[in-house]
């Protein structure tokens, strides 16, 4: 809940981030703060395995730990958060990402009264394009399956975006 902290107080809670709806049945995520690094904004993401994936991998750490190394490898794919911790707690499995600076896409639509200039939108396109072709060049590829307005982040300025 809002307020709780995890890792013994390391990370705050701070409100919940909306999952897109292919994803809400495998955990929550929470933006929080990392008191162990200056208050910087993360990502908390509580994993949850789908029943057949749990029947086939009944050590869920090893199998999180096993996610979150293809994940730190994904961290160096440039505009996507990097993994900095995985651990489990109270029977829950959690990944933490560096957030990205910025606000999700559906808050700049709000702002801008529902539309984004046509050449913004095809500059953001190229580089969700560009980030999904490096998912896609990982052996074995990676699917991100949760693109969506609030999972693209824009950056300050409003130049750069960031898939979560």
């Amino acid at each position: 809940m809002r307020g709780d902290t995890l890792q013994q107080g390391r990370y705050r809670l701070v409100e919940p981030m909306a999952l897109p709806l292919n994803q809400q049945n495998h955990g929550k995520a929470w933006a929080a703060t990392n008191h162990s690094s200056q208050q910087r904004p993360v990502i908390v993401r509580e994993v949850v395995f789908p029943a057949e994936v749990a029947r086939e991998h009944p050590d869920k750490e090893h199998w999180l730990r096993s996610i979150a190394q293809r994940l730190a490898s994904v961290g160096r794919v440039s505009n996507l958060p990097k993994v900095v911790d995985v651990f489990s707690e109270k029977g829950r499995l959690f990944i933490v990402f560096l957030r990205p600076e910025g606000v999700p896409l559906s808050s700049a639509l709000a702002q801008q009264g529902g539309a984004l200039p046509e050449r913004v939108v095809a500059d953001y396109g190229w580089q969700i394009c560009d980030m999904l072709a490096e998912l896609a060049a990982l052996q074995p590829p990676l699917i991100h399956g949760g693109i969506a307005p609030d999972t693209i982040i824009v950056g300050p300025g409003g130049g750069d975006v960031s898939l979560i």
